[in-house]
């Protein structure tokens, strides 16, 4: 176990974040799952209509750095492919 002050406080801080990640990586697969699971039914419009949400949620992870700006990118691009190729 962490003995010094500053070491005590960076477990506390990291178990902060790790949960906090943990939550957003979570949101983003949800969000990700129920988009894909809409464009699986047929519901390309609702589908296109739930994008800019998506944009928002992986902009706003990456801005947290929960997830790294390059991924996030690659994950929307990767949405906006599966719309083109049912559309």
């Amino acid at each position: 176990m962490a003995q010094r002050k500053s070491a005590i406080k960076s477990v506390i801080t990291n178990e902060k974040r790790h949960v906090r990640n943990k939550a957003v990586k979570s949101q983003l697969k949800t969000i990700t799952r129920n988009f894909d699971e809409t464009l699986e039914s047929g519901k390309i419009d609702e589908a296109k209509a739930m994008l800019p949400g998506l944009y928002s949620e992986y902009d706003k992870a990456a801005k947290k750095r929960v997830i790294k700006v390059p991924t996030a990118n690659r994950n929307k691009s990767r949405l906006t492919f599966k719309i083109a190729a049912k559309a």
